[in-house]
């Protein structure tokens, strides 16, 4: 059975991932409209869908690292 996280641990890793997903986010927002990018469905699909699916692979390589 895996130990139980402390407060302090859960807290860190909520902030990582705010600030993590912040960063991304303004990012996206101000740095995109700089990108010479034609305006179709397929581009803005593709930066809606960069978010999560980076995050994704950032928490589980995270996550994986962690493992014993």
């Amino acid at each position: 059975m895996a130990p139980t996280p402390s407060p302090a641990s859960i807290l860190a890793f909520l902030v990582k991932v705010f600030g993590l997903s912040l960063g991304l986010s303004l990012l996206i927002k101000y740095g995109g409209p700089l990108l010479p990018l034609p305006a179709t469905s397929g581009v803005a699909l593709a930066m809606v869908l960069a978010l999560p699916l980076t995050m994704t692979a950032v928490l589980s390589w995270q996550r994986w690292r962690q493992r014993p």
